[in-house]
């Protein structure tokens, strides 16, 4: 394939004018980066993710699932420094992803989007609902119900949308 220098009684070389190729193959992959099994998720997640899919090979790209629980720990930099390095992408895809891992996909100015709500101090792109206006409407649909005492349950960590969550109900 030419990437190896081959000649009797010499010692192989590795051809450095082919790592351009090693290159453009990683710019046509992205990556989504998730702490769960896909078979784990949503329906819905599990459907957009192969819709997603189909939209990227039509478009000549491949989609890479990683799940790593250790890059959604609180400290996540060595997981993240390993996977990325060991699988470059043209860009990064991040589910369910926690503060430390948004802080730092921006800090490392990888192209990212994050699926969900962005929680980092460093603002990534991000596709998300509408969380406020949906505990707007549901407040108001409990109160037309006659409803006076409601109860938000929030999970521990902070995924990003809790805030906004709990604003709209509170409106």
């Amino acid at each position: 394939e030419g990437w190896l220098e081959v000649s009797d009684r010499k010692r192989r070389r590795i051809l450095v004018k082919h790592a351009d190729h090693a290159t453009q193959l990683h710019a046509r992959v992205i990556a989504l980066l998730s702490p769960r099994p896909l078979l784990a998720m949503s329906l819905s997640t599990v459907v957009m993710v192969d819709e997603l899919r189909d939209h990227l090979t039509r478009a000549g790209f491949s989609l890479e699932l990683h799940v790593s629980a250790s890059c959604f720990s609180a400290h996540p930099a060595r997981a993240l420094d390993a996977l990325t390095t060991r699988s470059p992408a043209a860009a990064w895809l991040l589910f369910g992803s926690l503060e430390p891992v948004q802080t730092w996909f921006a800090r490392r100015r990888l192209p990212s989007l994050i699926v969900g709500s962005c929680v980092s101090e460093e603002p990534l792109p991000s596709i998300d609902a509408d969380f406020r206006a949906t505990l707007r409407h549901a407040g108001g649909m409990l109160r037309r119900n006659g409803h006076r005492h409601i109860a938000l349950i929030r999970p521990e960590e902070a995924y990003g949308g809790e805030t906004e969550s709990e604003e709209g109900l509170r409106e």
